[in-house]
């Protein structure tokens, strides 16, 4: 178990993060067994039961929570399959009630904070996965009608996206007085097995779009972290993690990185979930992705090893150490937790190997001569003279012996 101090979670999200709220919705059409796992669009848990088990909680749907039995700190996840980032949701189906994007999953959230069922809790951590949904539904609008004058340009649906997206951080930030918060990337979407059903011009459309949420995301949490310094913004590059397995699948267990472990395709809305339909790849399990869009649960095991490992390093007790750089003096303090506080490093010879600031993990290399040098392998290209003498805060930091 991650000791970790915290004690609850709340999700929102997409079927990415859904663990019941979709299955309970439908009363049973959307994920339906035996296709997918109860309630998850997978074969097995997905990467928010992991991190719920590895802190030692439990996250009830909120389809299935009751207020009147909850405790004082109840993990609740709002995710639903389907979602957009804006009020729509791509599942929705003729005859069935509409289904919520990410702003009703907010206002589910206002609500019971009104009701003080939930209370700000220094200690909470919130995640913060969607997006994928507005483009596939976007290319989907622009296939059908691309003449439609009410379409946006691609510029302008990532801006749409990322803006609803960083509102809601900013209602998390203000109104909860969110301190902990998960932001999740998108992967390639052209990489997924969807994508490359879309040909050659679909699936550059997908890449480009998902190039540009990716970088405007990272922007958007960037101001966030300088405008809230106390608070976590905790950036999760999927994108960067799936790159890595597909270039390398054996290092991560898997024999398949590009074909779905199954025939099932949800997106196609001719598509009949009948049993006896139902193919399931030989070694599916050591596929990366299960449908045309959906990673294993093998796959989310990897995500949740990632996401752990990002939050061993900003609160764990005995984790890799913290670091702040202070870009008007090009001080190092580290520390093996910001609750322990910043402790300096005892090294006057202390050189950058580039001259950006990384977002991502950053690596402490310490040589015999006790020569001390940060290597940053994702710039967020600013340099380290742009910081305007604040804080910046290194997610992880290992040391090794060159």
């Amino acid at each position: 178990m991650l000791d970790v101090n915290i004690n609850q979670i709340i999700s929102l999200g997409d079927s990415l993060s859904d663990n019941g709220n979709i299955i309970n919705i439908t009363q049973g059409l959307l994920p339906n067994t035996p296709f997918f796992a109860p309630g998850r669009f997978c074969n097995g848990s997905n990467w928010l039961d992991y991190v719920a088990n590895e802190l030692g909680l439990e996250v009830t749907p909120i389809t299935s929570f009751n207020p009147t039995l909850a405790n004082n700190l109840p993990s609740i996840n709002f995710a639903e399959g389907g979602a957009t980032s804006g009020c729509d949701n791509i599942g929705s189906r003729d005859g069935y009630p509409p289904l919520p994007g990410l702003q009703q999953q907010v206002d589910q959230l206002t609500g019971l904070f009104a009701a003080q069922v939930i209370n700000p809790n220094a200690n909470a951590l919130y995640s913060l996965w969607v997006g994928a949904n507005d483009y596939l539904a976007y290319l989907e609008k622009v296939s059908l009608n691309p003449t439609d004058p009410t379409l946006l340009t691609p510029a302008g649906q990532v801006q749409q996206t990322v803006g609803n997206i960083s509102n809601t951080l900013s209602t998390l930030v203000n109104q909860f007085d969110a301190q902990n918060i998960l932001v999740f990337n998108l992967p390639d979407l052209s990489q997924t097995p969807l994508g490359h059903s879309f040909g050659a011009n679909g699936a550059a459309a997908l890449e480009n779009l998902t190039l540009a949420h990716n970088q405007a995301l990272n922007d958007q949490i960037y101001n966030f972290s300088l405008a809230f310094p106390d608070r976590h913004f905790l950036s999760v590059d999927v994108y960067s993690l799936f790159s890595n397995i597909s270039d390398n699948p054996a290092d991560f267990g898997f024999c398949n990185v590009t074909d779905a472990a199954t025939n099932t395709n949800i997106y196609d809305r001719q598509f009949a979930y009948n049993p006896q339909n139902l193919v399931i790849n030989s070694d599916s399990d050591n596929y990366l992705f299960w449908d045309s869009a959906h990673p294993t649960t093998k796959g989310h095991q990897a995500l949740a090893q990632y996401v752990v490992d990002i939050l061993s390093s900003i609160y764990g007790i005995d984790s890799p150490l913290i670091g702040n750089l202070n870009a008007s003096s090009g001080n190092l303090l580290v520390s093996n937790s910001p609750q322990s506080g910043p402790q300096s490093i005892n090294s006057e010879d202390l050189s950058l190997s580039q001259s950006s600031v990384n977002s991502g993990p950053i690596v402490l290399n310490l040589d015999e001569t006790g020569k001390l040098s940060v290597v940053s392998s994702q710039p967020l290209e600013q340099s380290a003279s742009e910081i305007n003498s604040s804080t910046f805060e290194l997610p992880v930091l290992e040391l090794t012996a060159a």
